[in-house]
Formats: C-alpha cells, sequence, structure tokens
C-alpha cells in the first residue's frame, strides 16, 4: 500500500489556527478558509480500469475545474467540535498522456476533541468521501473508459498539540489515522504549520499536509480502487469570535 491519498484534502481537518485559551464558560469560535498546493501519487481502479495518478501541483492548478475549502471549529471549557470541508473538481492526463482522469472530490470531516492540557488535544471523528471519477485508457488499439462514484467513511482517531514560540507565533502539529476497514483499509493524515497571530480576531497559517487512504472495493467490471498521496502547501487565513 503506498503512503498517501486524496484532498484533501482536508479532511481531514487544518490544526485549530488559533491559541488554546483557558477554560471559560462561553464558546469561542473561529472559521478559516484555506487553500492546498497538493501534488497526487498513486494508482486508482474505476470499472476495472487501472490508470496511475501522478500529478504535481502545477498539474492540478492547470486542471482544476472547481475547487473550495473551509474549516468551523468551537470549544468550551476542555471540549471542541470541528468540521472541515474540501470539494475539488479534476480532470487530468495520466503520466506519458496513456491516460485521462476526471474526479470529482467531497470529503467532510467531523470530529470532537477534548484538551489535556493548554497545548495537547486528542481527537475522534470521522471522515465522509464522495469520489465521482471516470477513467479512459488511451494508448490501446480500442481506447476503453469507465466510469464510477463511490462514497465511504473512516472512522479516525489522533491528536494535535502546539508548540508557543511568542505571544504571536507558534507551531501547530497533527496526527491521525483511520479507516480500519470500516472505509479504508488504513488511512493516515499528518500536518504542520506556522501559525502568525495577526490581532485577537485574524491569524494566518501556513505549513505541509499529507493524507494517505488506501480504498478498495467490488470485483471484475465493479472494481474501484483509491490509492493515492495527496500533499503539499496548505496557506489559511482564520477569523475567530
Amino acid at each position: 500500500m503506498k503512503t498517501c491519498s486524496a484532498f484533501l484534502a482536508c479532511a481531514a481537518g487544518l490544526v485549530p489556527l488559533g491559541a488554546v485559551a483557558a477554560e471559560s464558560s462561553a464558546w469561542k469560535q473561529q472559521f478559516t478558509a484555506y487553500m492546498i498546493g497538493a501534488a497526487m501519487d498513486g494508482s486508482t481502479t474505476v470499472g476495472g480500469i487501472t490508470a496511475p495518478v501522478d500529478v504535481s501541483f502545477s498539474d492540478i492548478m492547470d486542471n482544476l475545474e472547481f475547487g473550495a475549502m473551509a474549516n468551523y471549529r468551537a470549544e468550551k471549557d476542555r471540549l471542541s467540535l470541528n468540521l472541515d470541508v474540501i470539494f475539488m473538481g479534476l480532470g487530468f492526463d495520466g503520466p506519458n498522456g496513456r491516460s485521462a482522469l476526471d474526479f470529482d472530490q467531497i470529503m467532510v470531516e467531523g470530529s470532537t476533541g477534548w484538551r489535556l492540557s493548554d497545548n495537547v488535544e486528542i481527537l475522534g471523528g470521522a471522515r465522509y468521501n464522495k469520489l465521482d471519477g471516470s477513467v479512459r485508457l488511451l494508448d490501446t488499439e480500442e481506447p476503453r473508459s469507465a466510469s464510477q462514484d463511490k462514497s465511504w467513511v473512516d472512522p479516525f482517531v489522533g491528536a494535535w498539540a502546539r508548540v508557543p514560540l511568542s505571544q504571536s507565533f507558534a507551531i501547530l502539529l497533527r496526527g491521525d489515522v483511520g479507516g480500519f476497514g470500516v472505509g479504508s483499509e488504513m488511512a493516515y493524515q499528518f500536518a504542520g504549520y506556522l501559525r502568525y497571530q495577526t490581532s485577537g480576531s485574524v491569524s494566518i497559517v501556513a505549513g505541509w499536509r499529507y493524507l494517505d487512504q488506501d480504498y478498495e472495493e467490488g470485483e471484475g467490471a465493479r472494481r474501484f480502487v483509491y490509492d493515492v498521496t495527496t500533499q503539499g502547501p496548505v496557506l489559511g487565513l482564520g477569523w475567530h469570535f
């Protein structure tokens, strides 16, 4: 199994962008819009037709039909509620022009967190994936094509940590593992960010996000496999209220 997969992303979700506040009886909320400069690597099987996936960041930007990514977080005392949504439409050629792939992907991640300390939080949740894909093989005597749509849910557990550098800067780290054969065989996500708190209500994050999924289902002409790595830089702008 390749160590990796698709969007984005996100997932699973961004590490919370704001500083962790002391326990309070009031809910604190934040909304973040972000973008992922992801590269994808792996393979996919749609309708029994297998094609490699090898797409650089520049390829994705050239072939992006539509993309939207956002994160919402609410926290009170030690409890947090998190929601991350990613939609991306892509159409691109496979390596050496031997195949053509088209994907519309939605990922919605919901999780609950519990702070063990001001800077460490454990997470548990689920990631919903919906993928509409089509593949065409172009290097055969008779070009073949197939299309399929699949959806699955990956439960996951994870944690995130904050390393304060100054009053305005902090390093944010997140990791989770899931799937467990419920949806994907296994799914991994790791992320690291540098956060700059510009004011009490605005923050900026920049960093790197890595997501791996290995999902397989069906046999023969109904065979569907999504084993793709997605990783790349992330830039986000958060509003706190």
